[in-house]
């Protein structure tokens, strides 16, 4: 998974690439040079993109964005809904709840 702004909540670029634990091994077991994903970033390593990104997963984390973010989803979600039926020109309503 590829993920970028939002990880350091906008404020510089950085971006990252998260992969699952299966994965992981592949390239651990893998021959160094053959095994490797060769890139190069414009802001590698940058201390300032860093400290956002901290930051940023810090306050995910003690505000506990993802629960109100479930929250607040199913309330628009049952809103939509109720307005889809009352307004013939709202399609499709699609989300997670």
């Amino acid at each position: 998974m590829c993920l970028a702004k939002g990880i350091s909540s906008g404020y510089i670029p950085l971006g990252a690439t998260a992969v699952s634990a299966k994965m992981l091994e592949t390239f651990d077991s893998s021959d160094p040079v053959l095994g490797a994903i060769n890139h190069g970033y414009t802001y590698g390593a940058h201390p300032v993109a860093a400290a956002a990104a901290l930051a940023t997963l810090e306050i995910l984390q003690r505000e506990n964005i993802p629960a109100r973010a479930a929250r607040e989803g199913e309330y628009f979600l049952t809103r939509l809904h109720a307005m889809q039926k009352r307004f013939r020109l709202i399609g499709d309503v699609r989300g997670v709840v």
